[in-house]
């Protein structure tokens, strides 16, 4: 129930869950002080580091549709490849060796989200709700320091 049938990133399950769960769960205090925050536009689900007064800056987000064709430029660079820890759930997988995985943008109805699937980018049919789309992966993205 990552959205719960609302697909805005900043109403949804799956941000609280890897910014409150995960975020404290995996990473030491030094590790996160390196994460730098930042802030979705729900209105145009762009992202940013100026953090508006009285919002939360995320430090672990899923990417957009555009940020994912900026950083895997080709079909081939967005397939995900399946790590062990992930075989141990019910991901959806191409032959055990690609993840389906989502976009926090929305799709084009309420319940739909973009999402990844053999490489493309694509919101087809993919309401949140829906069994199928329970089984989907998800790739973290988050911005770090180097000093």
């Amino acid at each position: 129930d990552f959205y719960k049938r609302n697909t805005y990133w900043n109403q949804s399950s799956i941000r609280k869950r890897l910014n409150r769960d995960y975020l404290h769960g995996i990473l030491t205090a030094e590790e996160i002080a390196k994460i730098v925050p930042v802030y979705i536009n729900r209105a145009d689900d762009s992202l940013s580091f100026d953090i508006p007064e009285g919002e939360t800056g995320d430090r672990f987000f899923l990417l957009s549709t555009k940020e994912a064709k900026r950083y895997f430029r080709d079909n081939r660079r967005r397939c995900a490849p399946v790590v062990k820890y992930a075989t141990r759930s019910m991901l959806w997988t191409v032959f055990d060796r690609w993840a389906h995985w989502w976009l926090r943008t929305p799709g084009e109805l309420d319940a739909d989200m973009f999402y990844v699937r053999d490489g493309e980018i694509m919101s087809i049919n993919s309401t949140v709700q829906g069994s199928y789309f329970e089984h989907f992966g998800v790739r973290p993205a988050m911005y770090i320091t180097m000093e």
